[in-house]
């Protein structure tokens, strides 16, 4: 998608979410929402592809053309993006951040970072990810990562127990409930004790904007995630 459609997307978005909750910075609740899960899909691509390959070599690539690495690339974004607005959806309702009827949400979601072609994958997915707990819904997530990032599977387990959290705490951060980022941030520390060792940010929430350059914070480099 071109910048100017994501323009146009996002300058939509905050209109409909105007209306629903008229008392927000519609606006600035849009671009750091997508701000963040820009970061956070493309930093846990880095984690689960990336990282994987310079930390455990690579298969044999030879064959492979470009296109076929691209298209990889591009699967790998539309199902990490289907499984964050799954999740956001979830924390904003729990939350109460988008108003008692938050139905209308999590199709905001997928529009907002889908487009508005995607239905029939928004409806797909809503019906792959029903689950009677969060840790099978996770399980599901990365059972279908494995499939379009198959190398996915070596990376450490802790990724992606943290990264829901980190998905959350997003959530929280773009509607201004700090107290809420900070109990998830707690829960992600208490999974991974080196977080808060980190001498640059402390383990600390981050705006939605940032990431930390020495830990990855708000999705941790395999520094972090190997620390025992």
């Amino acid at each position: 998608m071109v910048a100017s459609q994501q323009s146009q997307q996002r300058a939509q978005a905050a209109v409909e979410l105007q209306t629903h909750r008229p008392d927000l910075d519609a606006q600035w609740v849009v671009e750091s929402l997508s701000a963040g899960l820009t970061h956070l899909r493309d930093l846990l691509l880095v984690r689960v592809h990336d990282d994987v390959q310079r930390k455990y070599g690579t298969d044999s690539m030879l064959g492979v053309s470009l296109q076929k690495l691209e298209q990889q690339e591009r699967n790998a974004k539309i199902e990490i993006e289907a499984y964050s607005c799954v999740v956001l959806a979830e924390e904003a309702a729990q939350g109460g951040y988008v108003g008692e009827d938050s139905e209308w949400f999590l199709d905001w979601m997928f529009r907002l970072r889908l487009g508005d072609s995607c239905d029939a994958l928004e409806e797909e997915r809503v019906r792959y990810y029903q689950s009677d707990s969060i840790e099978e819904r996770r399980l599901k997530f990365a059972k279908l990562l494995q499939r379009v990032v198959p190398e996915s599977l070596k990376a450490p387990l802790v990724l992606l127990r943290l990264y829901p959290r980190s998905l959350r705490i997003l959530v929280a951060v773009a509607f201004g409930d700090p107290l809420r980022a900070r109990e998830l941030r707690a829960e992600q520390t208490a999974l991974l004790p080196a977080i808060a060792e980190c001498h640059e940010c402390h383990g600390r929430v981050l705006d939605n904007d940032e990431i930390c350059r020495c830990c990855g914070n708000p999705v941790w480099s395999f520094a972090w995630l190997l620390a025992d």
